[in-house]
């Protein structure tokens, strides 16, 4: 029974990036997936009520972001997949990179689940959804790979988009 779980949490895992499994994935390998009306952000269905803690401040390229744990208005949701799929997940964290108080990036830890939210796999994987215009829609998706082991310090290279960069040459 134990074999069957494990062969199919990798099952679903490859079902979920579309190219293979999770564990596979480096991070920047899949090329970034753009959806011009923005990508919903799981665990994200109700922006004006979200509980935020755990502010801190990371250096990203040198420039001082601010991070904000989300706690997900839900615990299982849909996530579509981009490819005319979609399935299960249960959201285990969400990550919000901001810079001046204008969010550009949240990074989602979720893992495949049964109907109804039931955690079939231990196995995790991230998609960083980014605004790359400063617009206010996350029109870019990338999976980021599985997270970093508990103890690292450095989790996987979020990167400034050009709005950010410009507003930093301003400075």
């Amino acid at each position: 029974m134990k074999a069957m779980l494990f062969m199919l949490s990798f099952f679903l895992a490859a079902q979920m990036t579309g190219s293979g499994l999770v564990a596979q994935v480096a991070p920047g390998s899949a090329k970034p997936a753009y959806r011009a009306e923005g990508w919903a952000i799981p665990g994200i269905e109700h922006p004006d009520h979200l509980k935020i803690f755990n502010l801190r401040e990371k250096l990203i390229e040198s420039t001082a972001v601010q991070i904000s744990s989300i706690q997900p208005n839900s615990k299982a949701t849909k996530l579509d997949y981009g490819s005319g799929q979609s399935g299960e997940v249960v959201i285990n964290e969400i990550n919000r990179y901001s810079f001046n108080g204008k969010p550009f990036c949240y990074l989602v830890t979720m893992s495949p689940s049964m109907e109804g939210g039931r955690l079939i796999s231990a196995v995790e994987f991230e998609y960083a959804y980014y605004d790359e215009d400063g617009k206010g829609l996350f029109q870019t998706r990338e999976i980021v790979g599985p997270p970093p082991p508990p103890h690292s310090t450095e989790p996987y290279p979020v990167h400034l988009p050009n709005w950010v960069k410009k507003a930093i040459q301003k400075q």
